[in-house]
């Protein structure tokens, strides 16, 4: 008997060597960078209204924190820090108060104390130009969809996958969005400094900024900014552009590469730490304005770009992954409303492999009441939310069928 079951565990090990946890194709797994999933993320990011640090984005890292909480990132975290800065297109007025990064962590299997950071800004800002006082700030309106809604969508995406397809990294993995870019990097530098006090080895921090904006008239290009530090990683950089994507990579020289010291990643080179910096090639019309929205983007591209991210996380981080064919689904992936609580705008999210549309969406007030009622035939649909009345809702999604789902809201405003 001992001899038999002896024989039987042998043969169970031997099967899940031989099918079970291995080291991960990064081709295999490219299909799974959804550019409707990106959009989902950037139309959140965009519904905010304003997304202008010294406003407070406490409410834009909550949201963040609980994207990533979704999926599988338990860890997730505000990091809270301190501002003391005068701003020059704010008629130089000093800011003193608290901005917020967010920061979760998908540990390494073999290796947890090597980290590789994917990262992107989170707030945004909105410059109108006036003949007589020069550029002036707009703080009520920053949509930000490109800059930089566009970094912190392929963030998520790079969480979702992970979570859904369920791989494991063997270095550890840390997901960042940082605030106060727009107002001098602090949300990097704050980052960046704690990291080299707590002695972390970083292998390297990915950056996304402005991703969004390409010409569909002209060849998908990408400019990867380097650091003197990283020239070898930023060559790999363009490497992972040419071998799993449709972009073509532009390292830039001299004075044109002078523009990596305008995002966060610039805060991890001055310290010694490994960095690559992605942004538009063909920059955008609508920078630091009211335009800049999600229909002025290009998800076609941005989904290019989370594939090349996702190569880049595959190579520093080295996926482990089960070929079970068995994809896990959350609730929040099938029927979703973000952000919750809602604040005016929110975007009504189904899963595009539910049943055929349309679908009827119907919300009741806490004594039962309809209030509202809606077809939907679109993946991510926009719902104004401003002429209800704070409170507790029911948000219920009648599909084909007859089934049905809910969900509770808060509506705060």
């Amino acid at each position: 008997m001992r001899k038999s079951l002896f024989s039987f565990i042998i043969i169970i090990s031997f099967i899940f060597s031989a099918f079970g946890q291995t080291k991960i194709e990064t081709a295999d797994y490219l299909p799974y960078v959804h550019k409707d999933s990106i959009n989902r993320t950037m139309q959140d990011l965009e519904n905010f209204t304003t997304r202008y640090a010294p406003k407070g984005n406490k409410h834009v890292a909550e949201y963040i924190q609980q994207r990533l909480v979704d999926y599988g990132v338990a860890n997730t975290v505000i990091d809270s820090f301190y501002v003391e800065s005068t701003i020059w297109f704010d008629s130089w007025k000093l800011f003193r108060g608290y901005c917020y990064n967010v920061r979760g962590s998908i540990e390494g299997t073999e290796n947890p104390d090597s980290i590789v950071i994917i990262g992107a800004h989170l707030d945004a800002i909105n410059l109108v130009y006036n003949p007589l006082r020069g550029y002036v700030l707009n703080k009520e309106l920053s949509p930000g969809a490109d800059d930089n809604a566009s970094g912190v969508a392929i963030m998520i995406e790079m969480a979702r996958i992970m979570h859904q397809y369920q791989l494991k990294p063997q270095n550890r993995i840390d997901l960042l969005a940082f605030d106060a870019e727009e107002i001098g990097l602090y949300g990097g530098a704050y980052d960046a400094k704690r990291r080299i006090t707590e002695g972390d080895d970083v292998v390297i921090m990915i950056n996304n900024d402005m991703v969004s904006c390409q010409p569909e008239n002209k060849d998908y290009t990408i400019n990867i900014h380097w650091y003197n530090n990283a020239v070898p990683e930023a060559n790999h950089a363009a490497d992972m552009c040419r071998e799993y994507s449709t972009i073509t990579p532009v390292l830039p020289q001299g004075n044109d590469n002078s523009s990596r010291e305008a995002s966060d990643s610039w805060e991890y080179a001055k310290k010694g730490i490994k960095s690559v910096f992605f942004i538009e090639y063909f920059f955008t019309d609508y920078y630091h304005t009211k335009n800049d929205l999600c229909k002025n983007s290009n998800f076609e591209y941005v989904q290019e770009v989370g594939k090349v991210n996702f190569a880049l996380l595959n190579h520093y981080a080295k996926f482990d992954g089960y070929f079970t064919g068995i994809q896990t689904k959350t609730k929040e992936e099938s029927f979703s409303v973000y952000p919750n609580p809602v604040r005016k705008m929110a975007t009504v999210t189904i899963s595009s492999e539910m049943f055929d549309m349309p679908y009827t969406l119907q919300i009741f007030d806490a004594f039962g009441r309809l209030c509202y009622q809606t077809s939907l035939t679109q993946q991510y649909t926009p719902i104004d939310f401003s002429e209800f009345s704070s409170g507790l809702y029911v948000v219920k999604l009648i599909v084909p069928g007859g089934h049905s789902y809910t969900q509770k809201i808060i509506i705060s405003n």
